[in-house]
């Protein structure tokens, strides 16, 4: 893990592309990526936030982002954590400009084959996963079967699911999903 960090820091730029994909599975750090700047997850790695996951290049703590060192490729990938922030932004740029070296992608994008298939990826994203229709259902879905978790437990709930407005929560989910296709 310690080479892995210190490859951002100690590699000769015309050798850093060699060396991170022998340390990290480059294809699934995109597609991990893709999803979480579509999702506008907001506090990690890939939306360009001051809390780098690479303390040695910010002097910051180790935040959000899990690693795995995948045992047969013995390779690094992403592991999904701390979403909690996500479908919150809808206005973040699906591939803002310019890419900082404040945080991985940062790296990563600055490679043109890996950006295209960074784009790739996105573009394979909302034609498929993220469309109106597909979101509404999932979206709906989800809707459903935490409203009928609820009544189930109403006493956690105070009879009238106390706080928590699930009709709200909805609505924004699907606001969210009509403006994020326009970014």
């Amino acid at each position: 893990f310690e080479e892995f960090l210190l490859t951002f820091d100690n590699v000769e730029p015309e050798m850093f592309w060699q060396e991170i994909e022998e340390l990290l599975d480059v294809e699934m750090f995109l597609e991990h990526a893709a999803l979480n700047m579509l999702c506008s997850v907001g506090d990690l790695y890939s939306y360009g936030s001051s809390k780098s996951w690479d303390p040695i290049l910010t002097n910051e703590v180790f935040e959000n982002p899990m690693l795995y060192q995948n045992p047969t490729t013995d390779k690094f990938v992403i592991l999904p954590w701390d979403a909690n922030s996500a479908l919150k932004n809808p206005r973040v740029e699906i591939l803002p400009e310019p890419w900082t070296k404040s945080h991985a992608p940062g790296y990563i994008l600055e490679n043109s084959e890996w950006r295209n298939l960074y784009i790739e990826k996105m573009n394979a994203y909302l034609d498929t996963l993220f469309t109106i229709e597909n979101m509404t259902v999932q979206i709906e879905k989800i809707y459903q079967e935490t409203k009928e978790a609820m009544v189930r437990h109403n006493t956690r709930w105070e009879n009238d699911y106390g706080f928590y407005d699930l009709e709200q929560e909805k609505a924004v989910l699907l606001n969210f999903v009509e403006q994020r296709i326009n970014y």
